[in-house]
């Protein structure tokens, strides 16, 4: 049977859609195929919630994913340091006692006994922020009382003890002492055990002095290389052996200028007594001689040394020995005192002492009575040793 027109004219179509239209064209689409990317852990500041934040808002750290729990931590952004407490908190505004370093952290620590703890833990202060401070910080204890402290630079170890401090960081350079308990600064005197000396420390420095120094209106002198407070005898010595290397000098002319660039006058009656203040200069020990004054005139050390309790009638090595001839004063209406000179020694009798003295144009050392006639020993002005 032939197939109308319009049917042939159908079935053809049908043929031409069926080669147009690819198989399975209407058929569901396959589900595409994603990677999801692995989850990385996190590092940095977690607040309450524990959502990442800003320093300022944390209240934790996370160590990939992890609570930081006794130990320290280094945020990169900030370039610190700072402590997380056995609660996983920040530490901040206040002393710690921490590990010496993270190899001792964590459950170490906090399991630890304390004399482990002891040998193992330093104390740094960490400041609002929470960070490790360093350098010196004035810190205001819970009672309103205040402190200087030290941390070192590198550790952040808190100073306690004697510590040299360095210039490296722009402080002044010297020792200081830091209270072996509270860790603050040491003022004014100090007995240091290990080194078995009194030393003084500045009252406003904390920095360990030497020399010739006024402290309290009386003056000290301290080792120049060590601090120590010497023994009286031992700062009388000082004084004798720079007079003995005066030996022989016959320049009285050196002694004199040394009293007018010191303040003083020139003595036109001879160098005597500017020859003893010359010899307390040249040892350091500018405030031994009438509290850093300048006299050339043996009447005015005789009167300052009386007035001060301390001339006295029986010598002792470093005292000022003070002779008075009238008829040699400087001027009408002088005070006793003629002569100076500085006590060598005192012969084991009590009655001959050896006398450092400028006369007869040249320092030597002459052997004194005490019992000279006629009264015209002064008496013996005795500089403050450190007695």
């Amino acid at each position: 049977m032939r197939c109308s027109r319009w049917k042939v004219s159908a079935c053809l179509l049908a043929s031409l859609m069926a080669g147009l239209v690819p198989s399975g064209a209407l058929a569901a689409p396959d589900s595409e195929v994603v990677d999801t990317p692995e989850q990385v852990a996190y590092t940095g500041w977690v607040d309450e919630d524990g959502e990442p934040c800003e320093p300022a808002e944390a209240v934790g750290w996370l160590d990939e994913d992890v609570p930081a729990r006794s130990k320290f931590f280094y945020d990169p952004d900030t370039v610190a340091w700072y402590w997380a407490e056995a609660d996983t908190t920040i530490a901040r505004d206040r002393e710690a006692f921490v590990p010496v370093d993270n190899d001792v952290a964590g459950e170490a620590w906090e399991q630890a006994t304390d004399e482990w703890r002891i040998e193992h833990g330093k104390w740094v202060h960490l400041g609002e922020d929470g960070a490790v401070d360093y350098g010196f910080l004035l810190i205001t204890d819970e009672d309103g009382s205040q402190k200087w402290v030290f941390c070192d630079y590198v550790t952040g170890e808190m100073a306690h003890g004697e510590r040299y401090i360095d210039d490296s960081h722009g402080d002044e350079a010297g020792w200081m002492y830091f209270d072996p308990i509270t860790g603050a600064v040491d003022y004014g005197w100090a007995w240091l055990p290990d080194s078995n000396k009194w030393v003084y420390y500045h009252e406003i420095t904390g920095r360990m002095c030497y020399g010739s120094l006024m402290i309290e209106g009386k003056p000290y002198y301290l080792d120049t290389t060590t601090g120590e407070r010497l023994a009286s005898e031992e700062v009388a010595a000082r004084l004798i052996s720079v007079a003995a290397s005066q030996n022989g000098i016959t320049d009285g002319g050196r002694y004199q200028d040394r009293v007018v660039a010191g303040g003083g006058t020139a003595n036109h009656m001879g160098p005597c007594a500017a020859f003893v203040y010359w010899c307390f200069q040249e040892a350091d020990m500018k405030y031994q001689f009438m509290n850093g004054a300048a006299s050339s005139f043996p009447h005015e050390i005789a009167d300052w040394y009386r007035n001060e309790g301390r001339l006295e009638s029986t010598p002792k090595p470093g005292d000022i020995w003070l002779t008075d001839q009238p008829a040699f004063r400087p001027w009408a209406g002088a005070s006793e005192g003629t002569h100076a000179g500085i006590v060598a020694s005192v012969a084991p009798d009590g009655k001959t002492l050896y006398v450092w003295e400028h006369i007869y144009g040249r320092v030597q050392l002459l052997y004194e009575d005490l019992y000279i006639p006629e009264g015209s020993i002064t008496g013996f002005a005795r500089p403050y040793y450190n007695d």
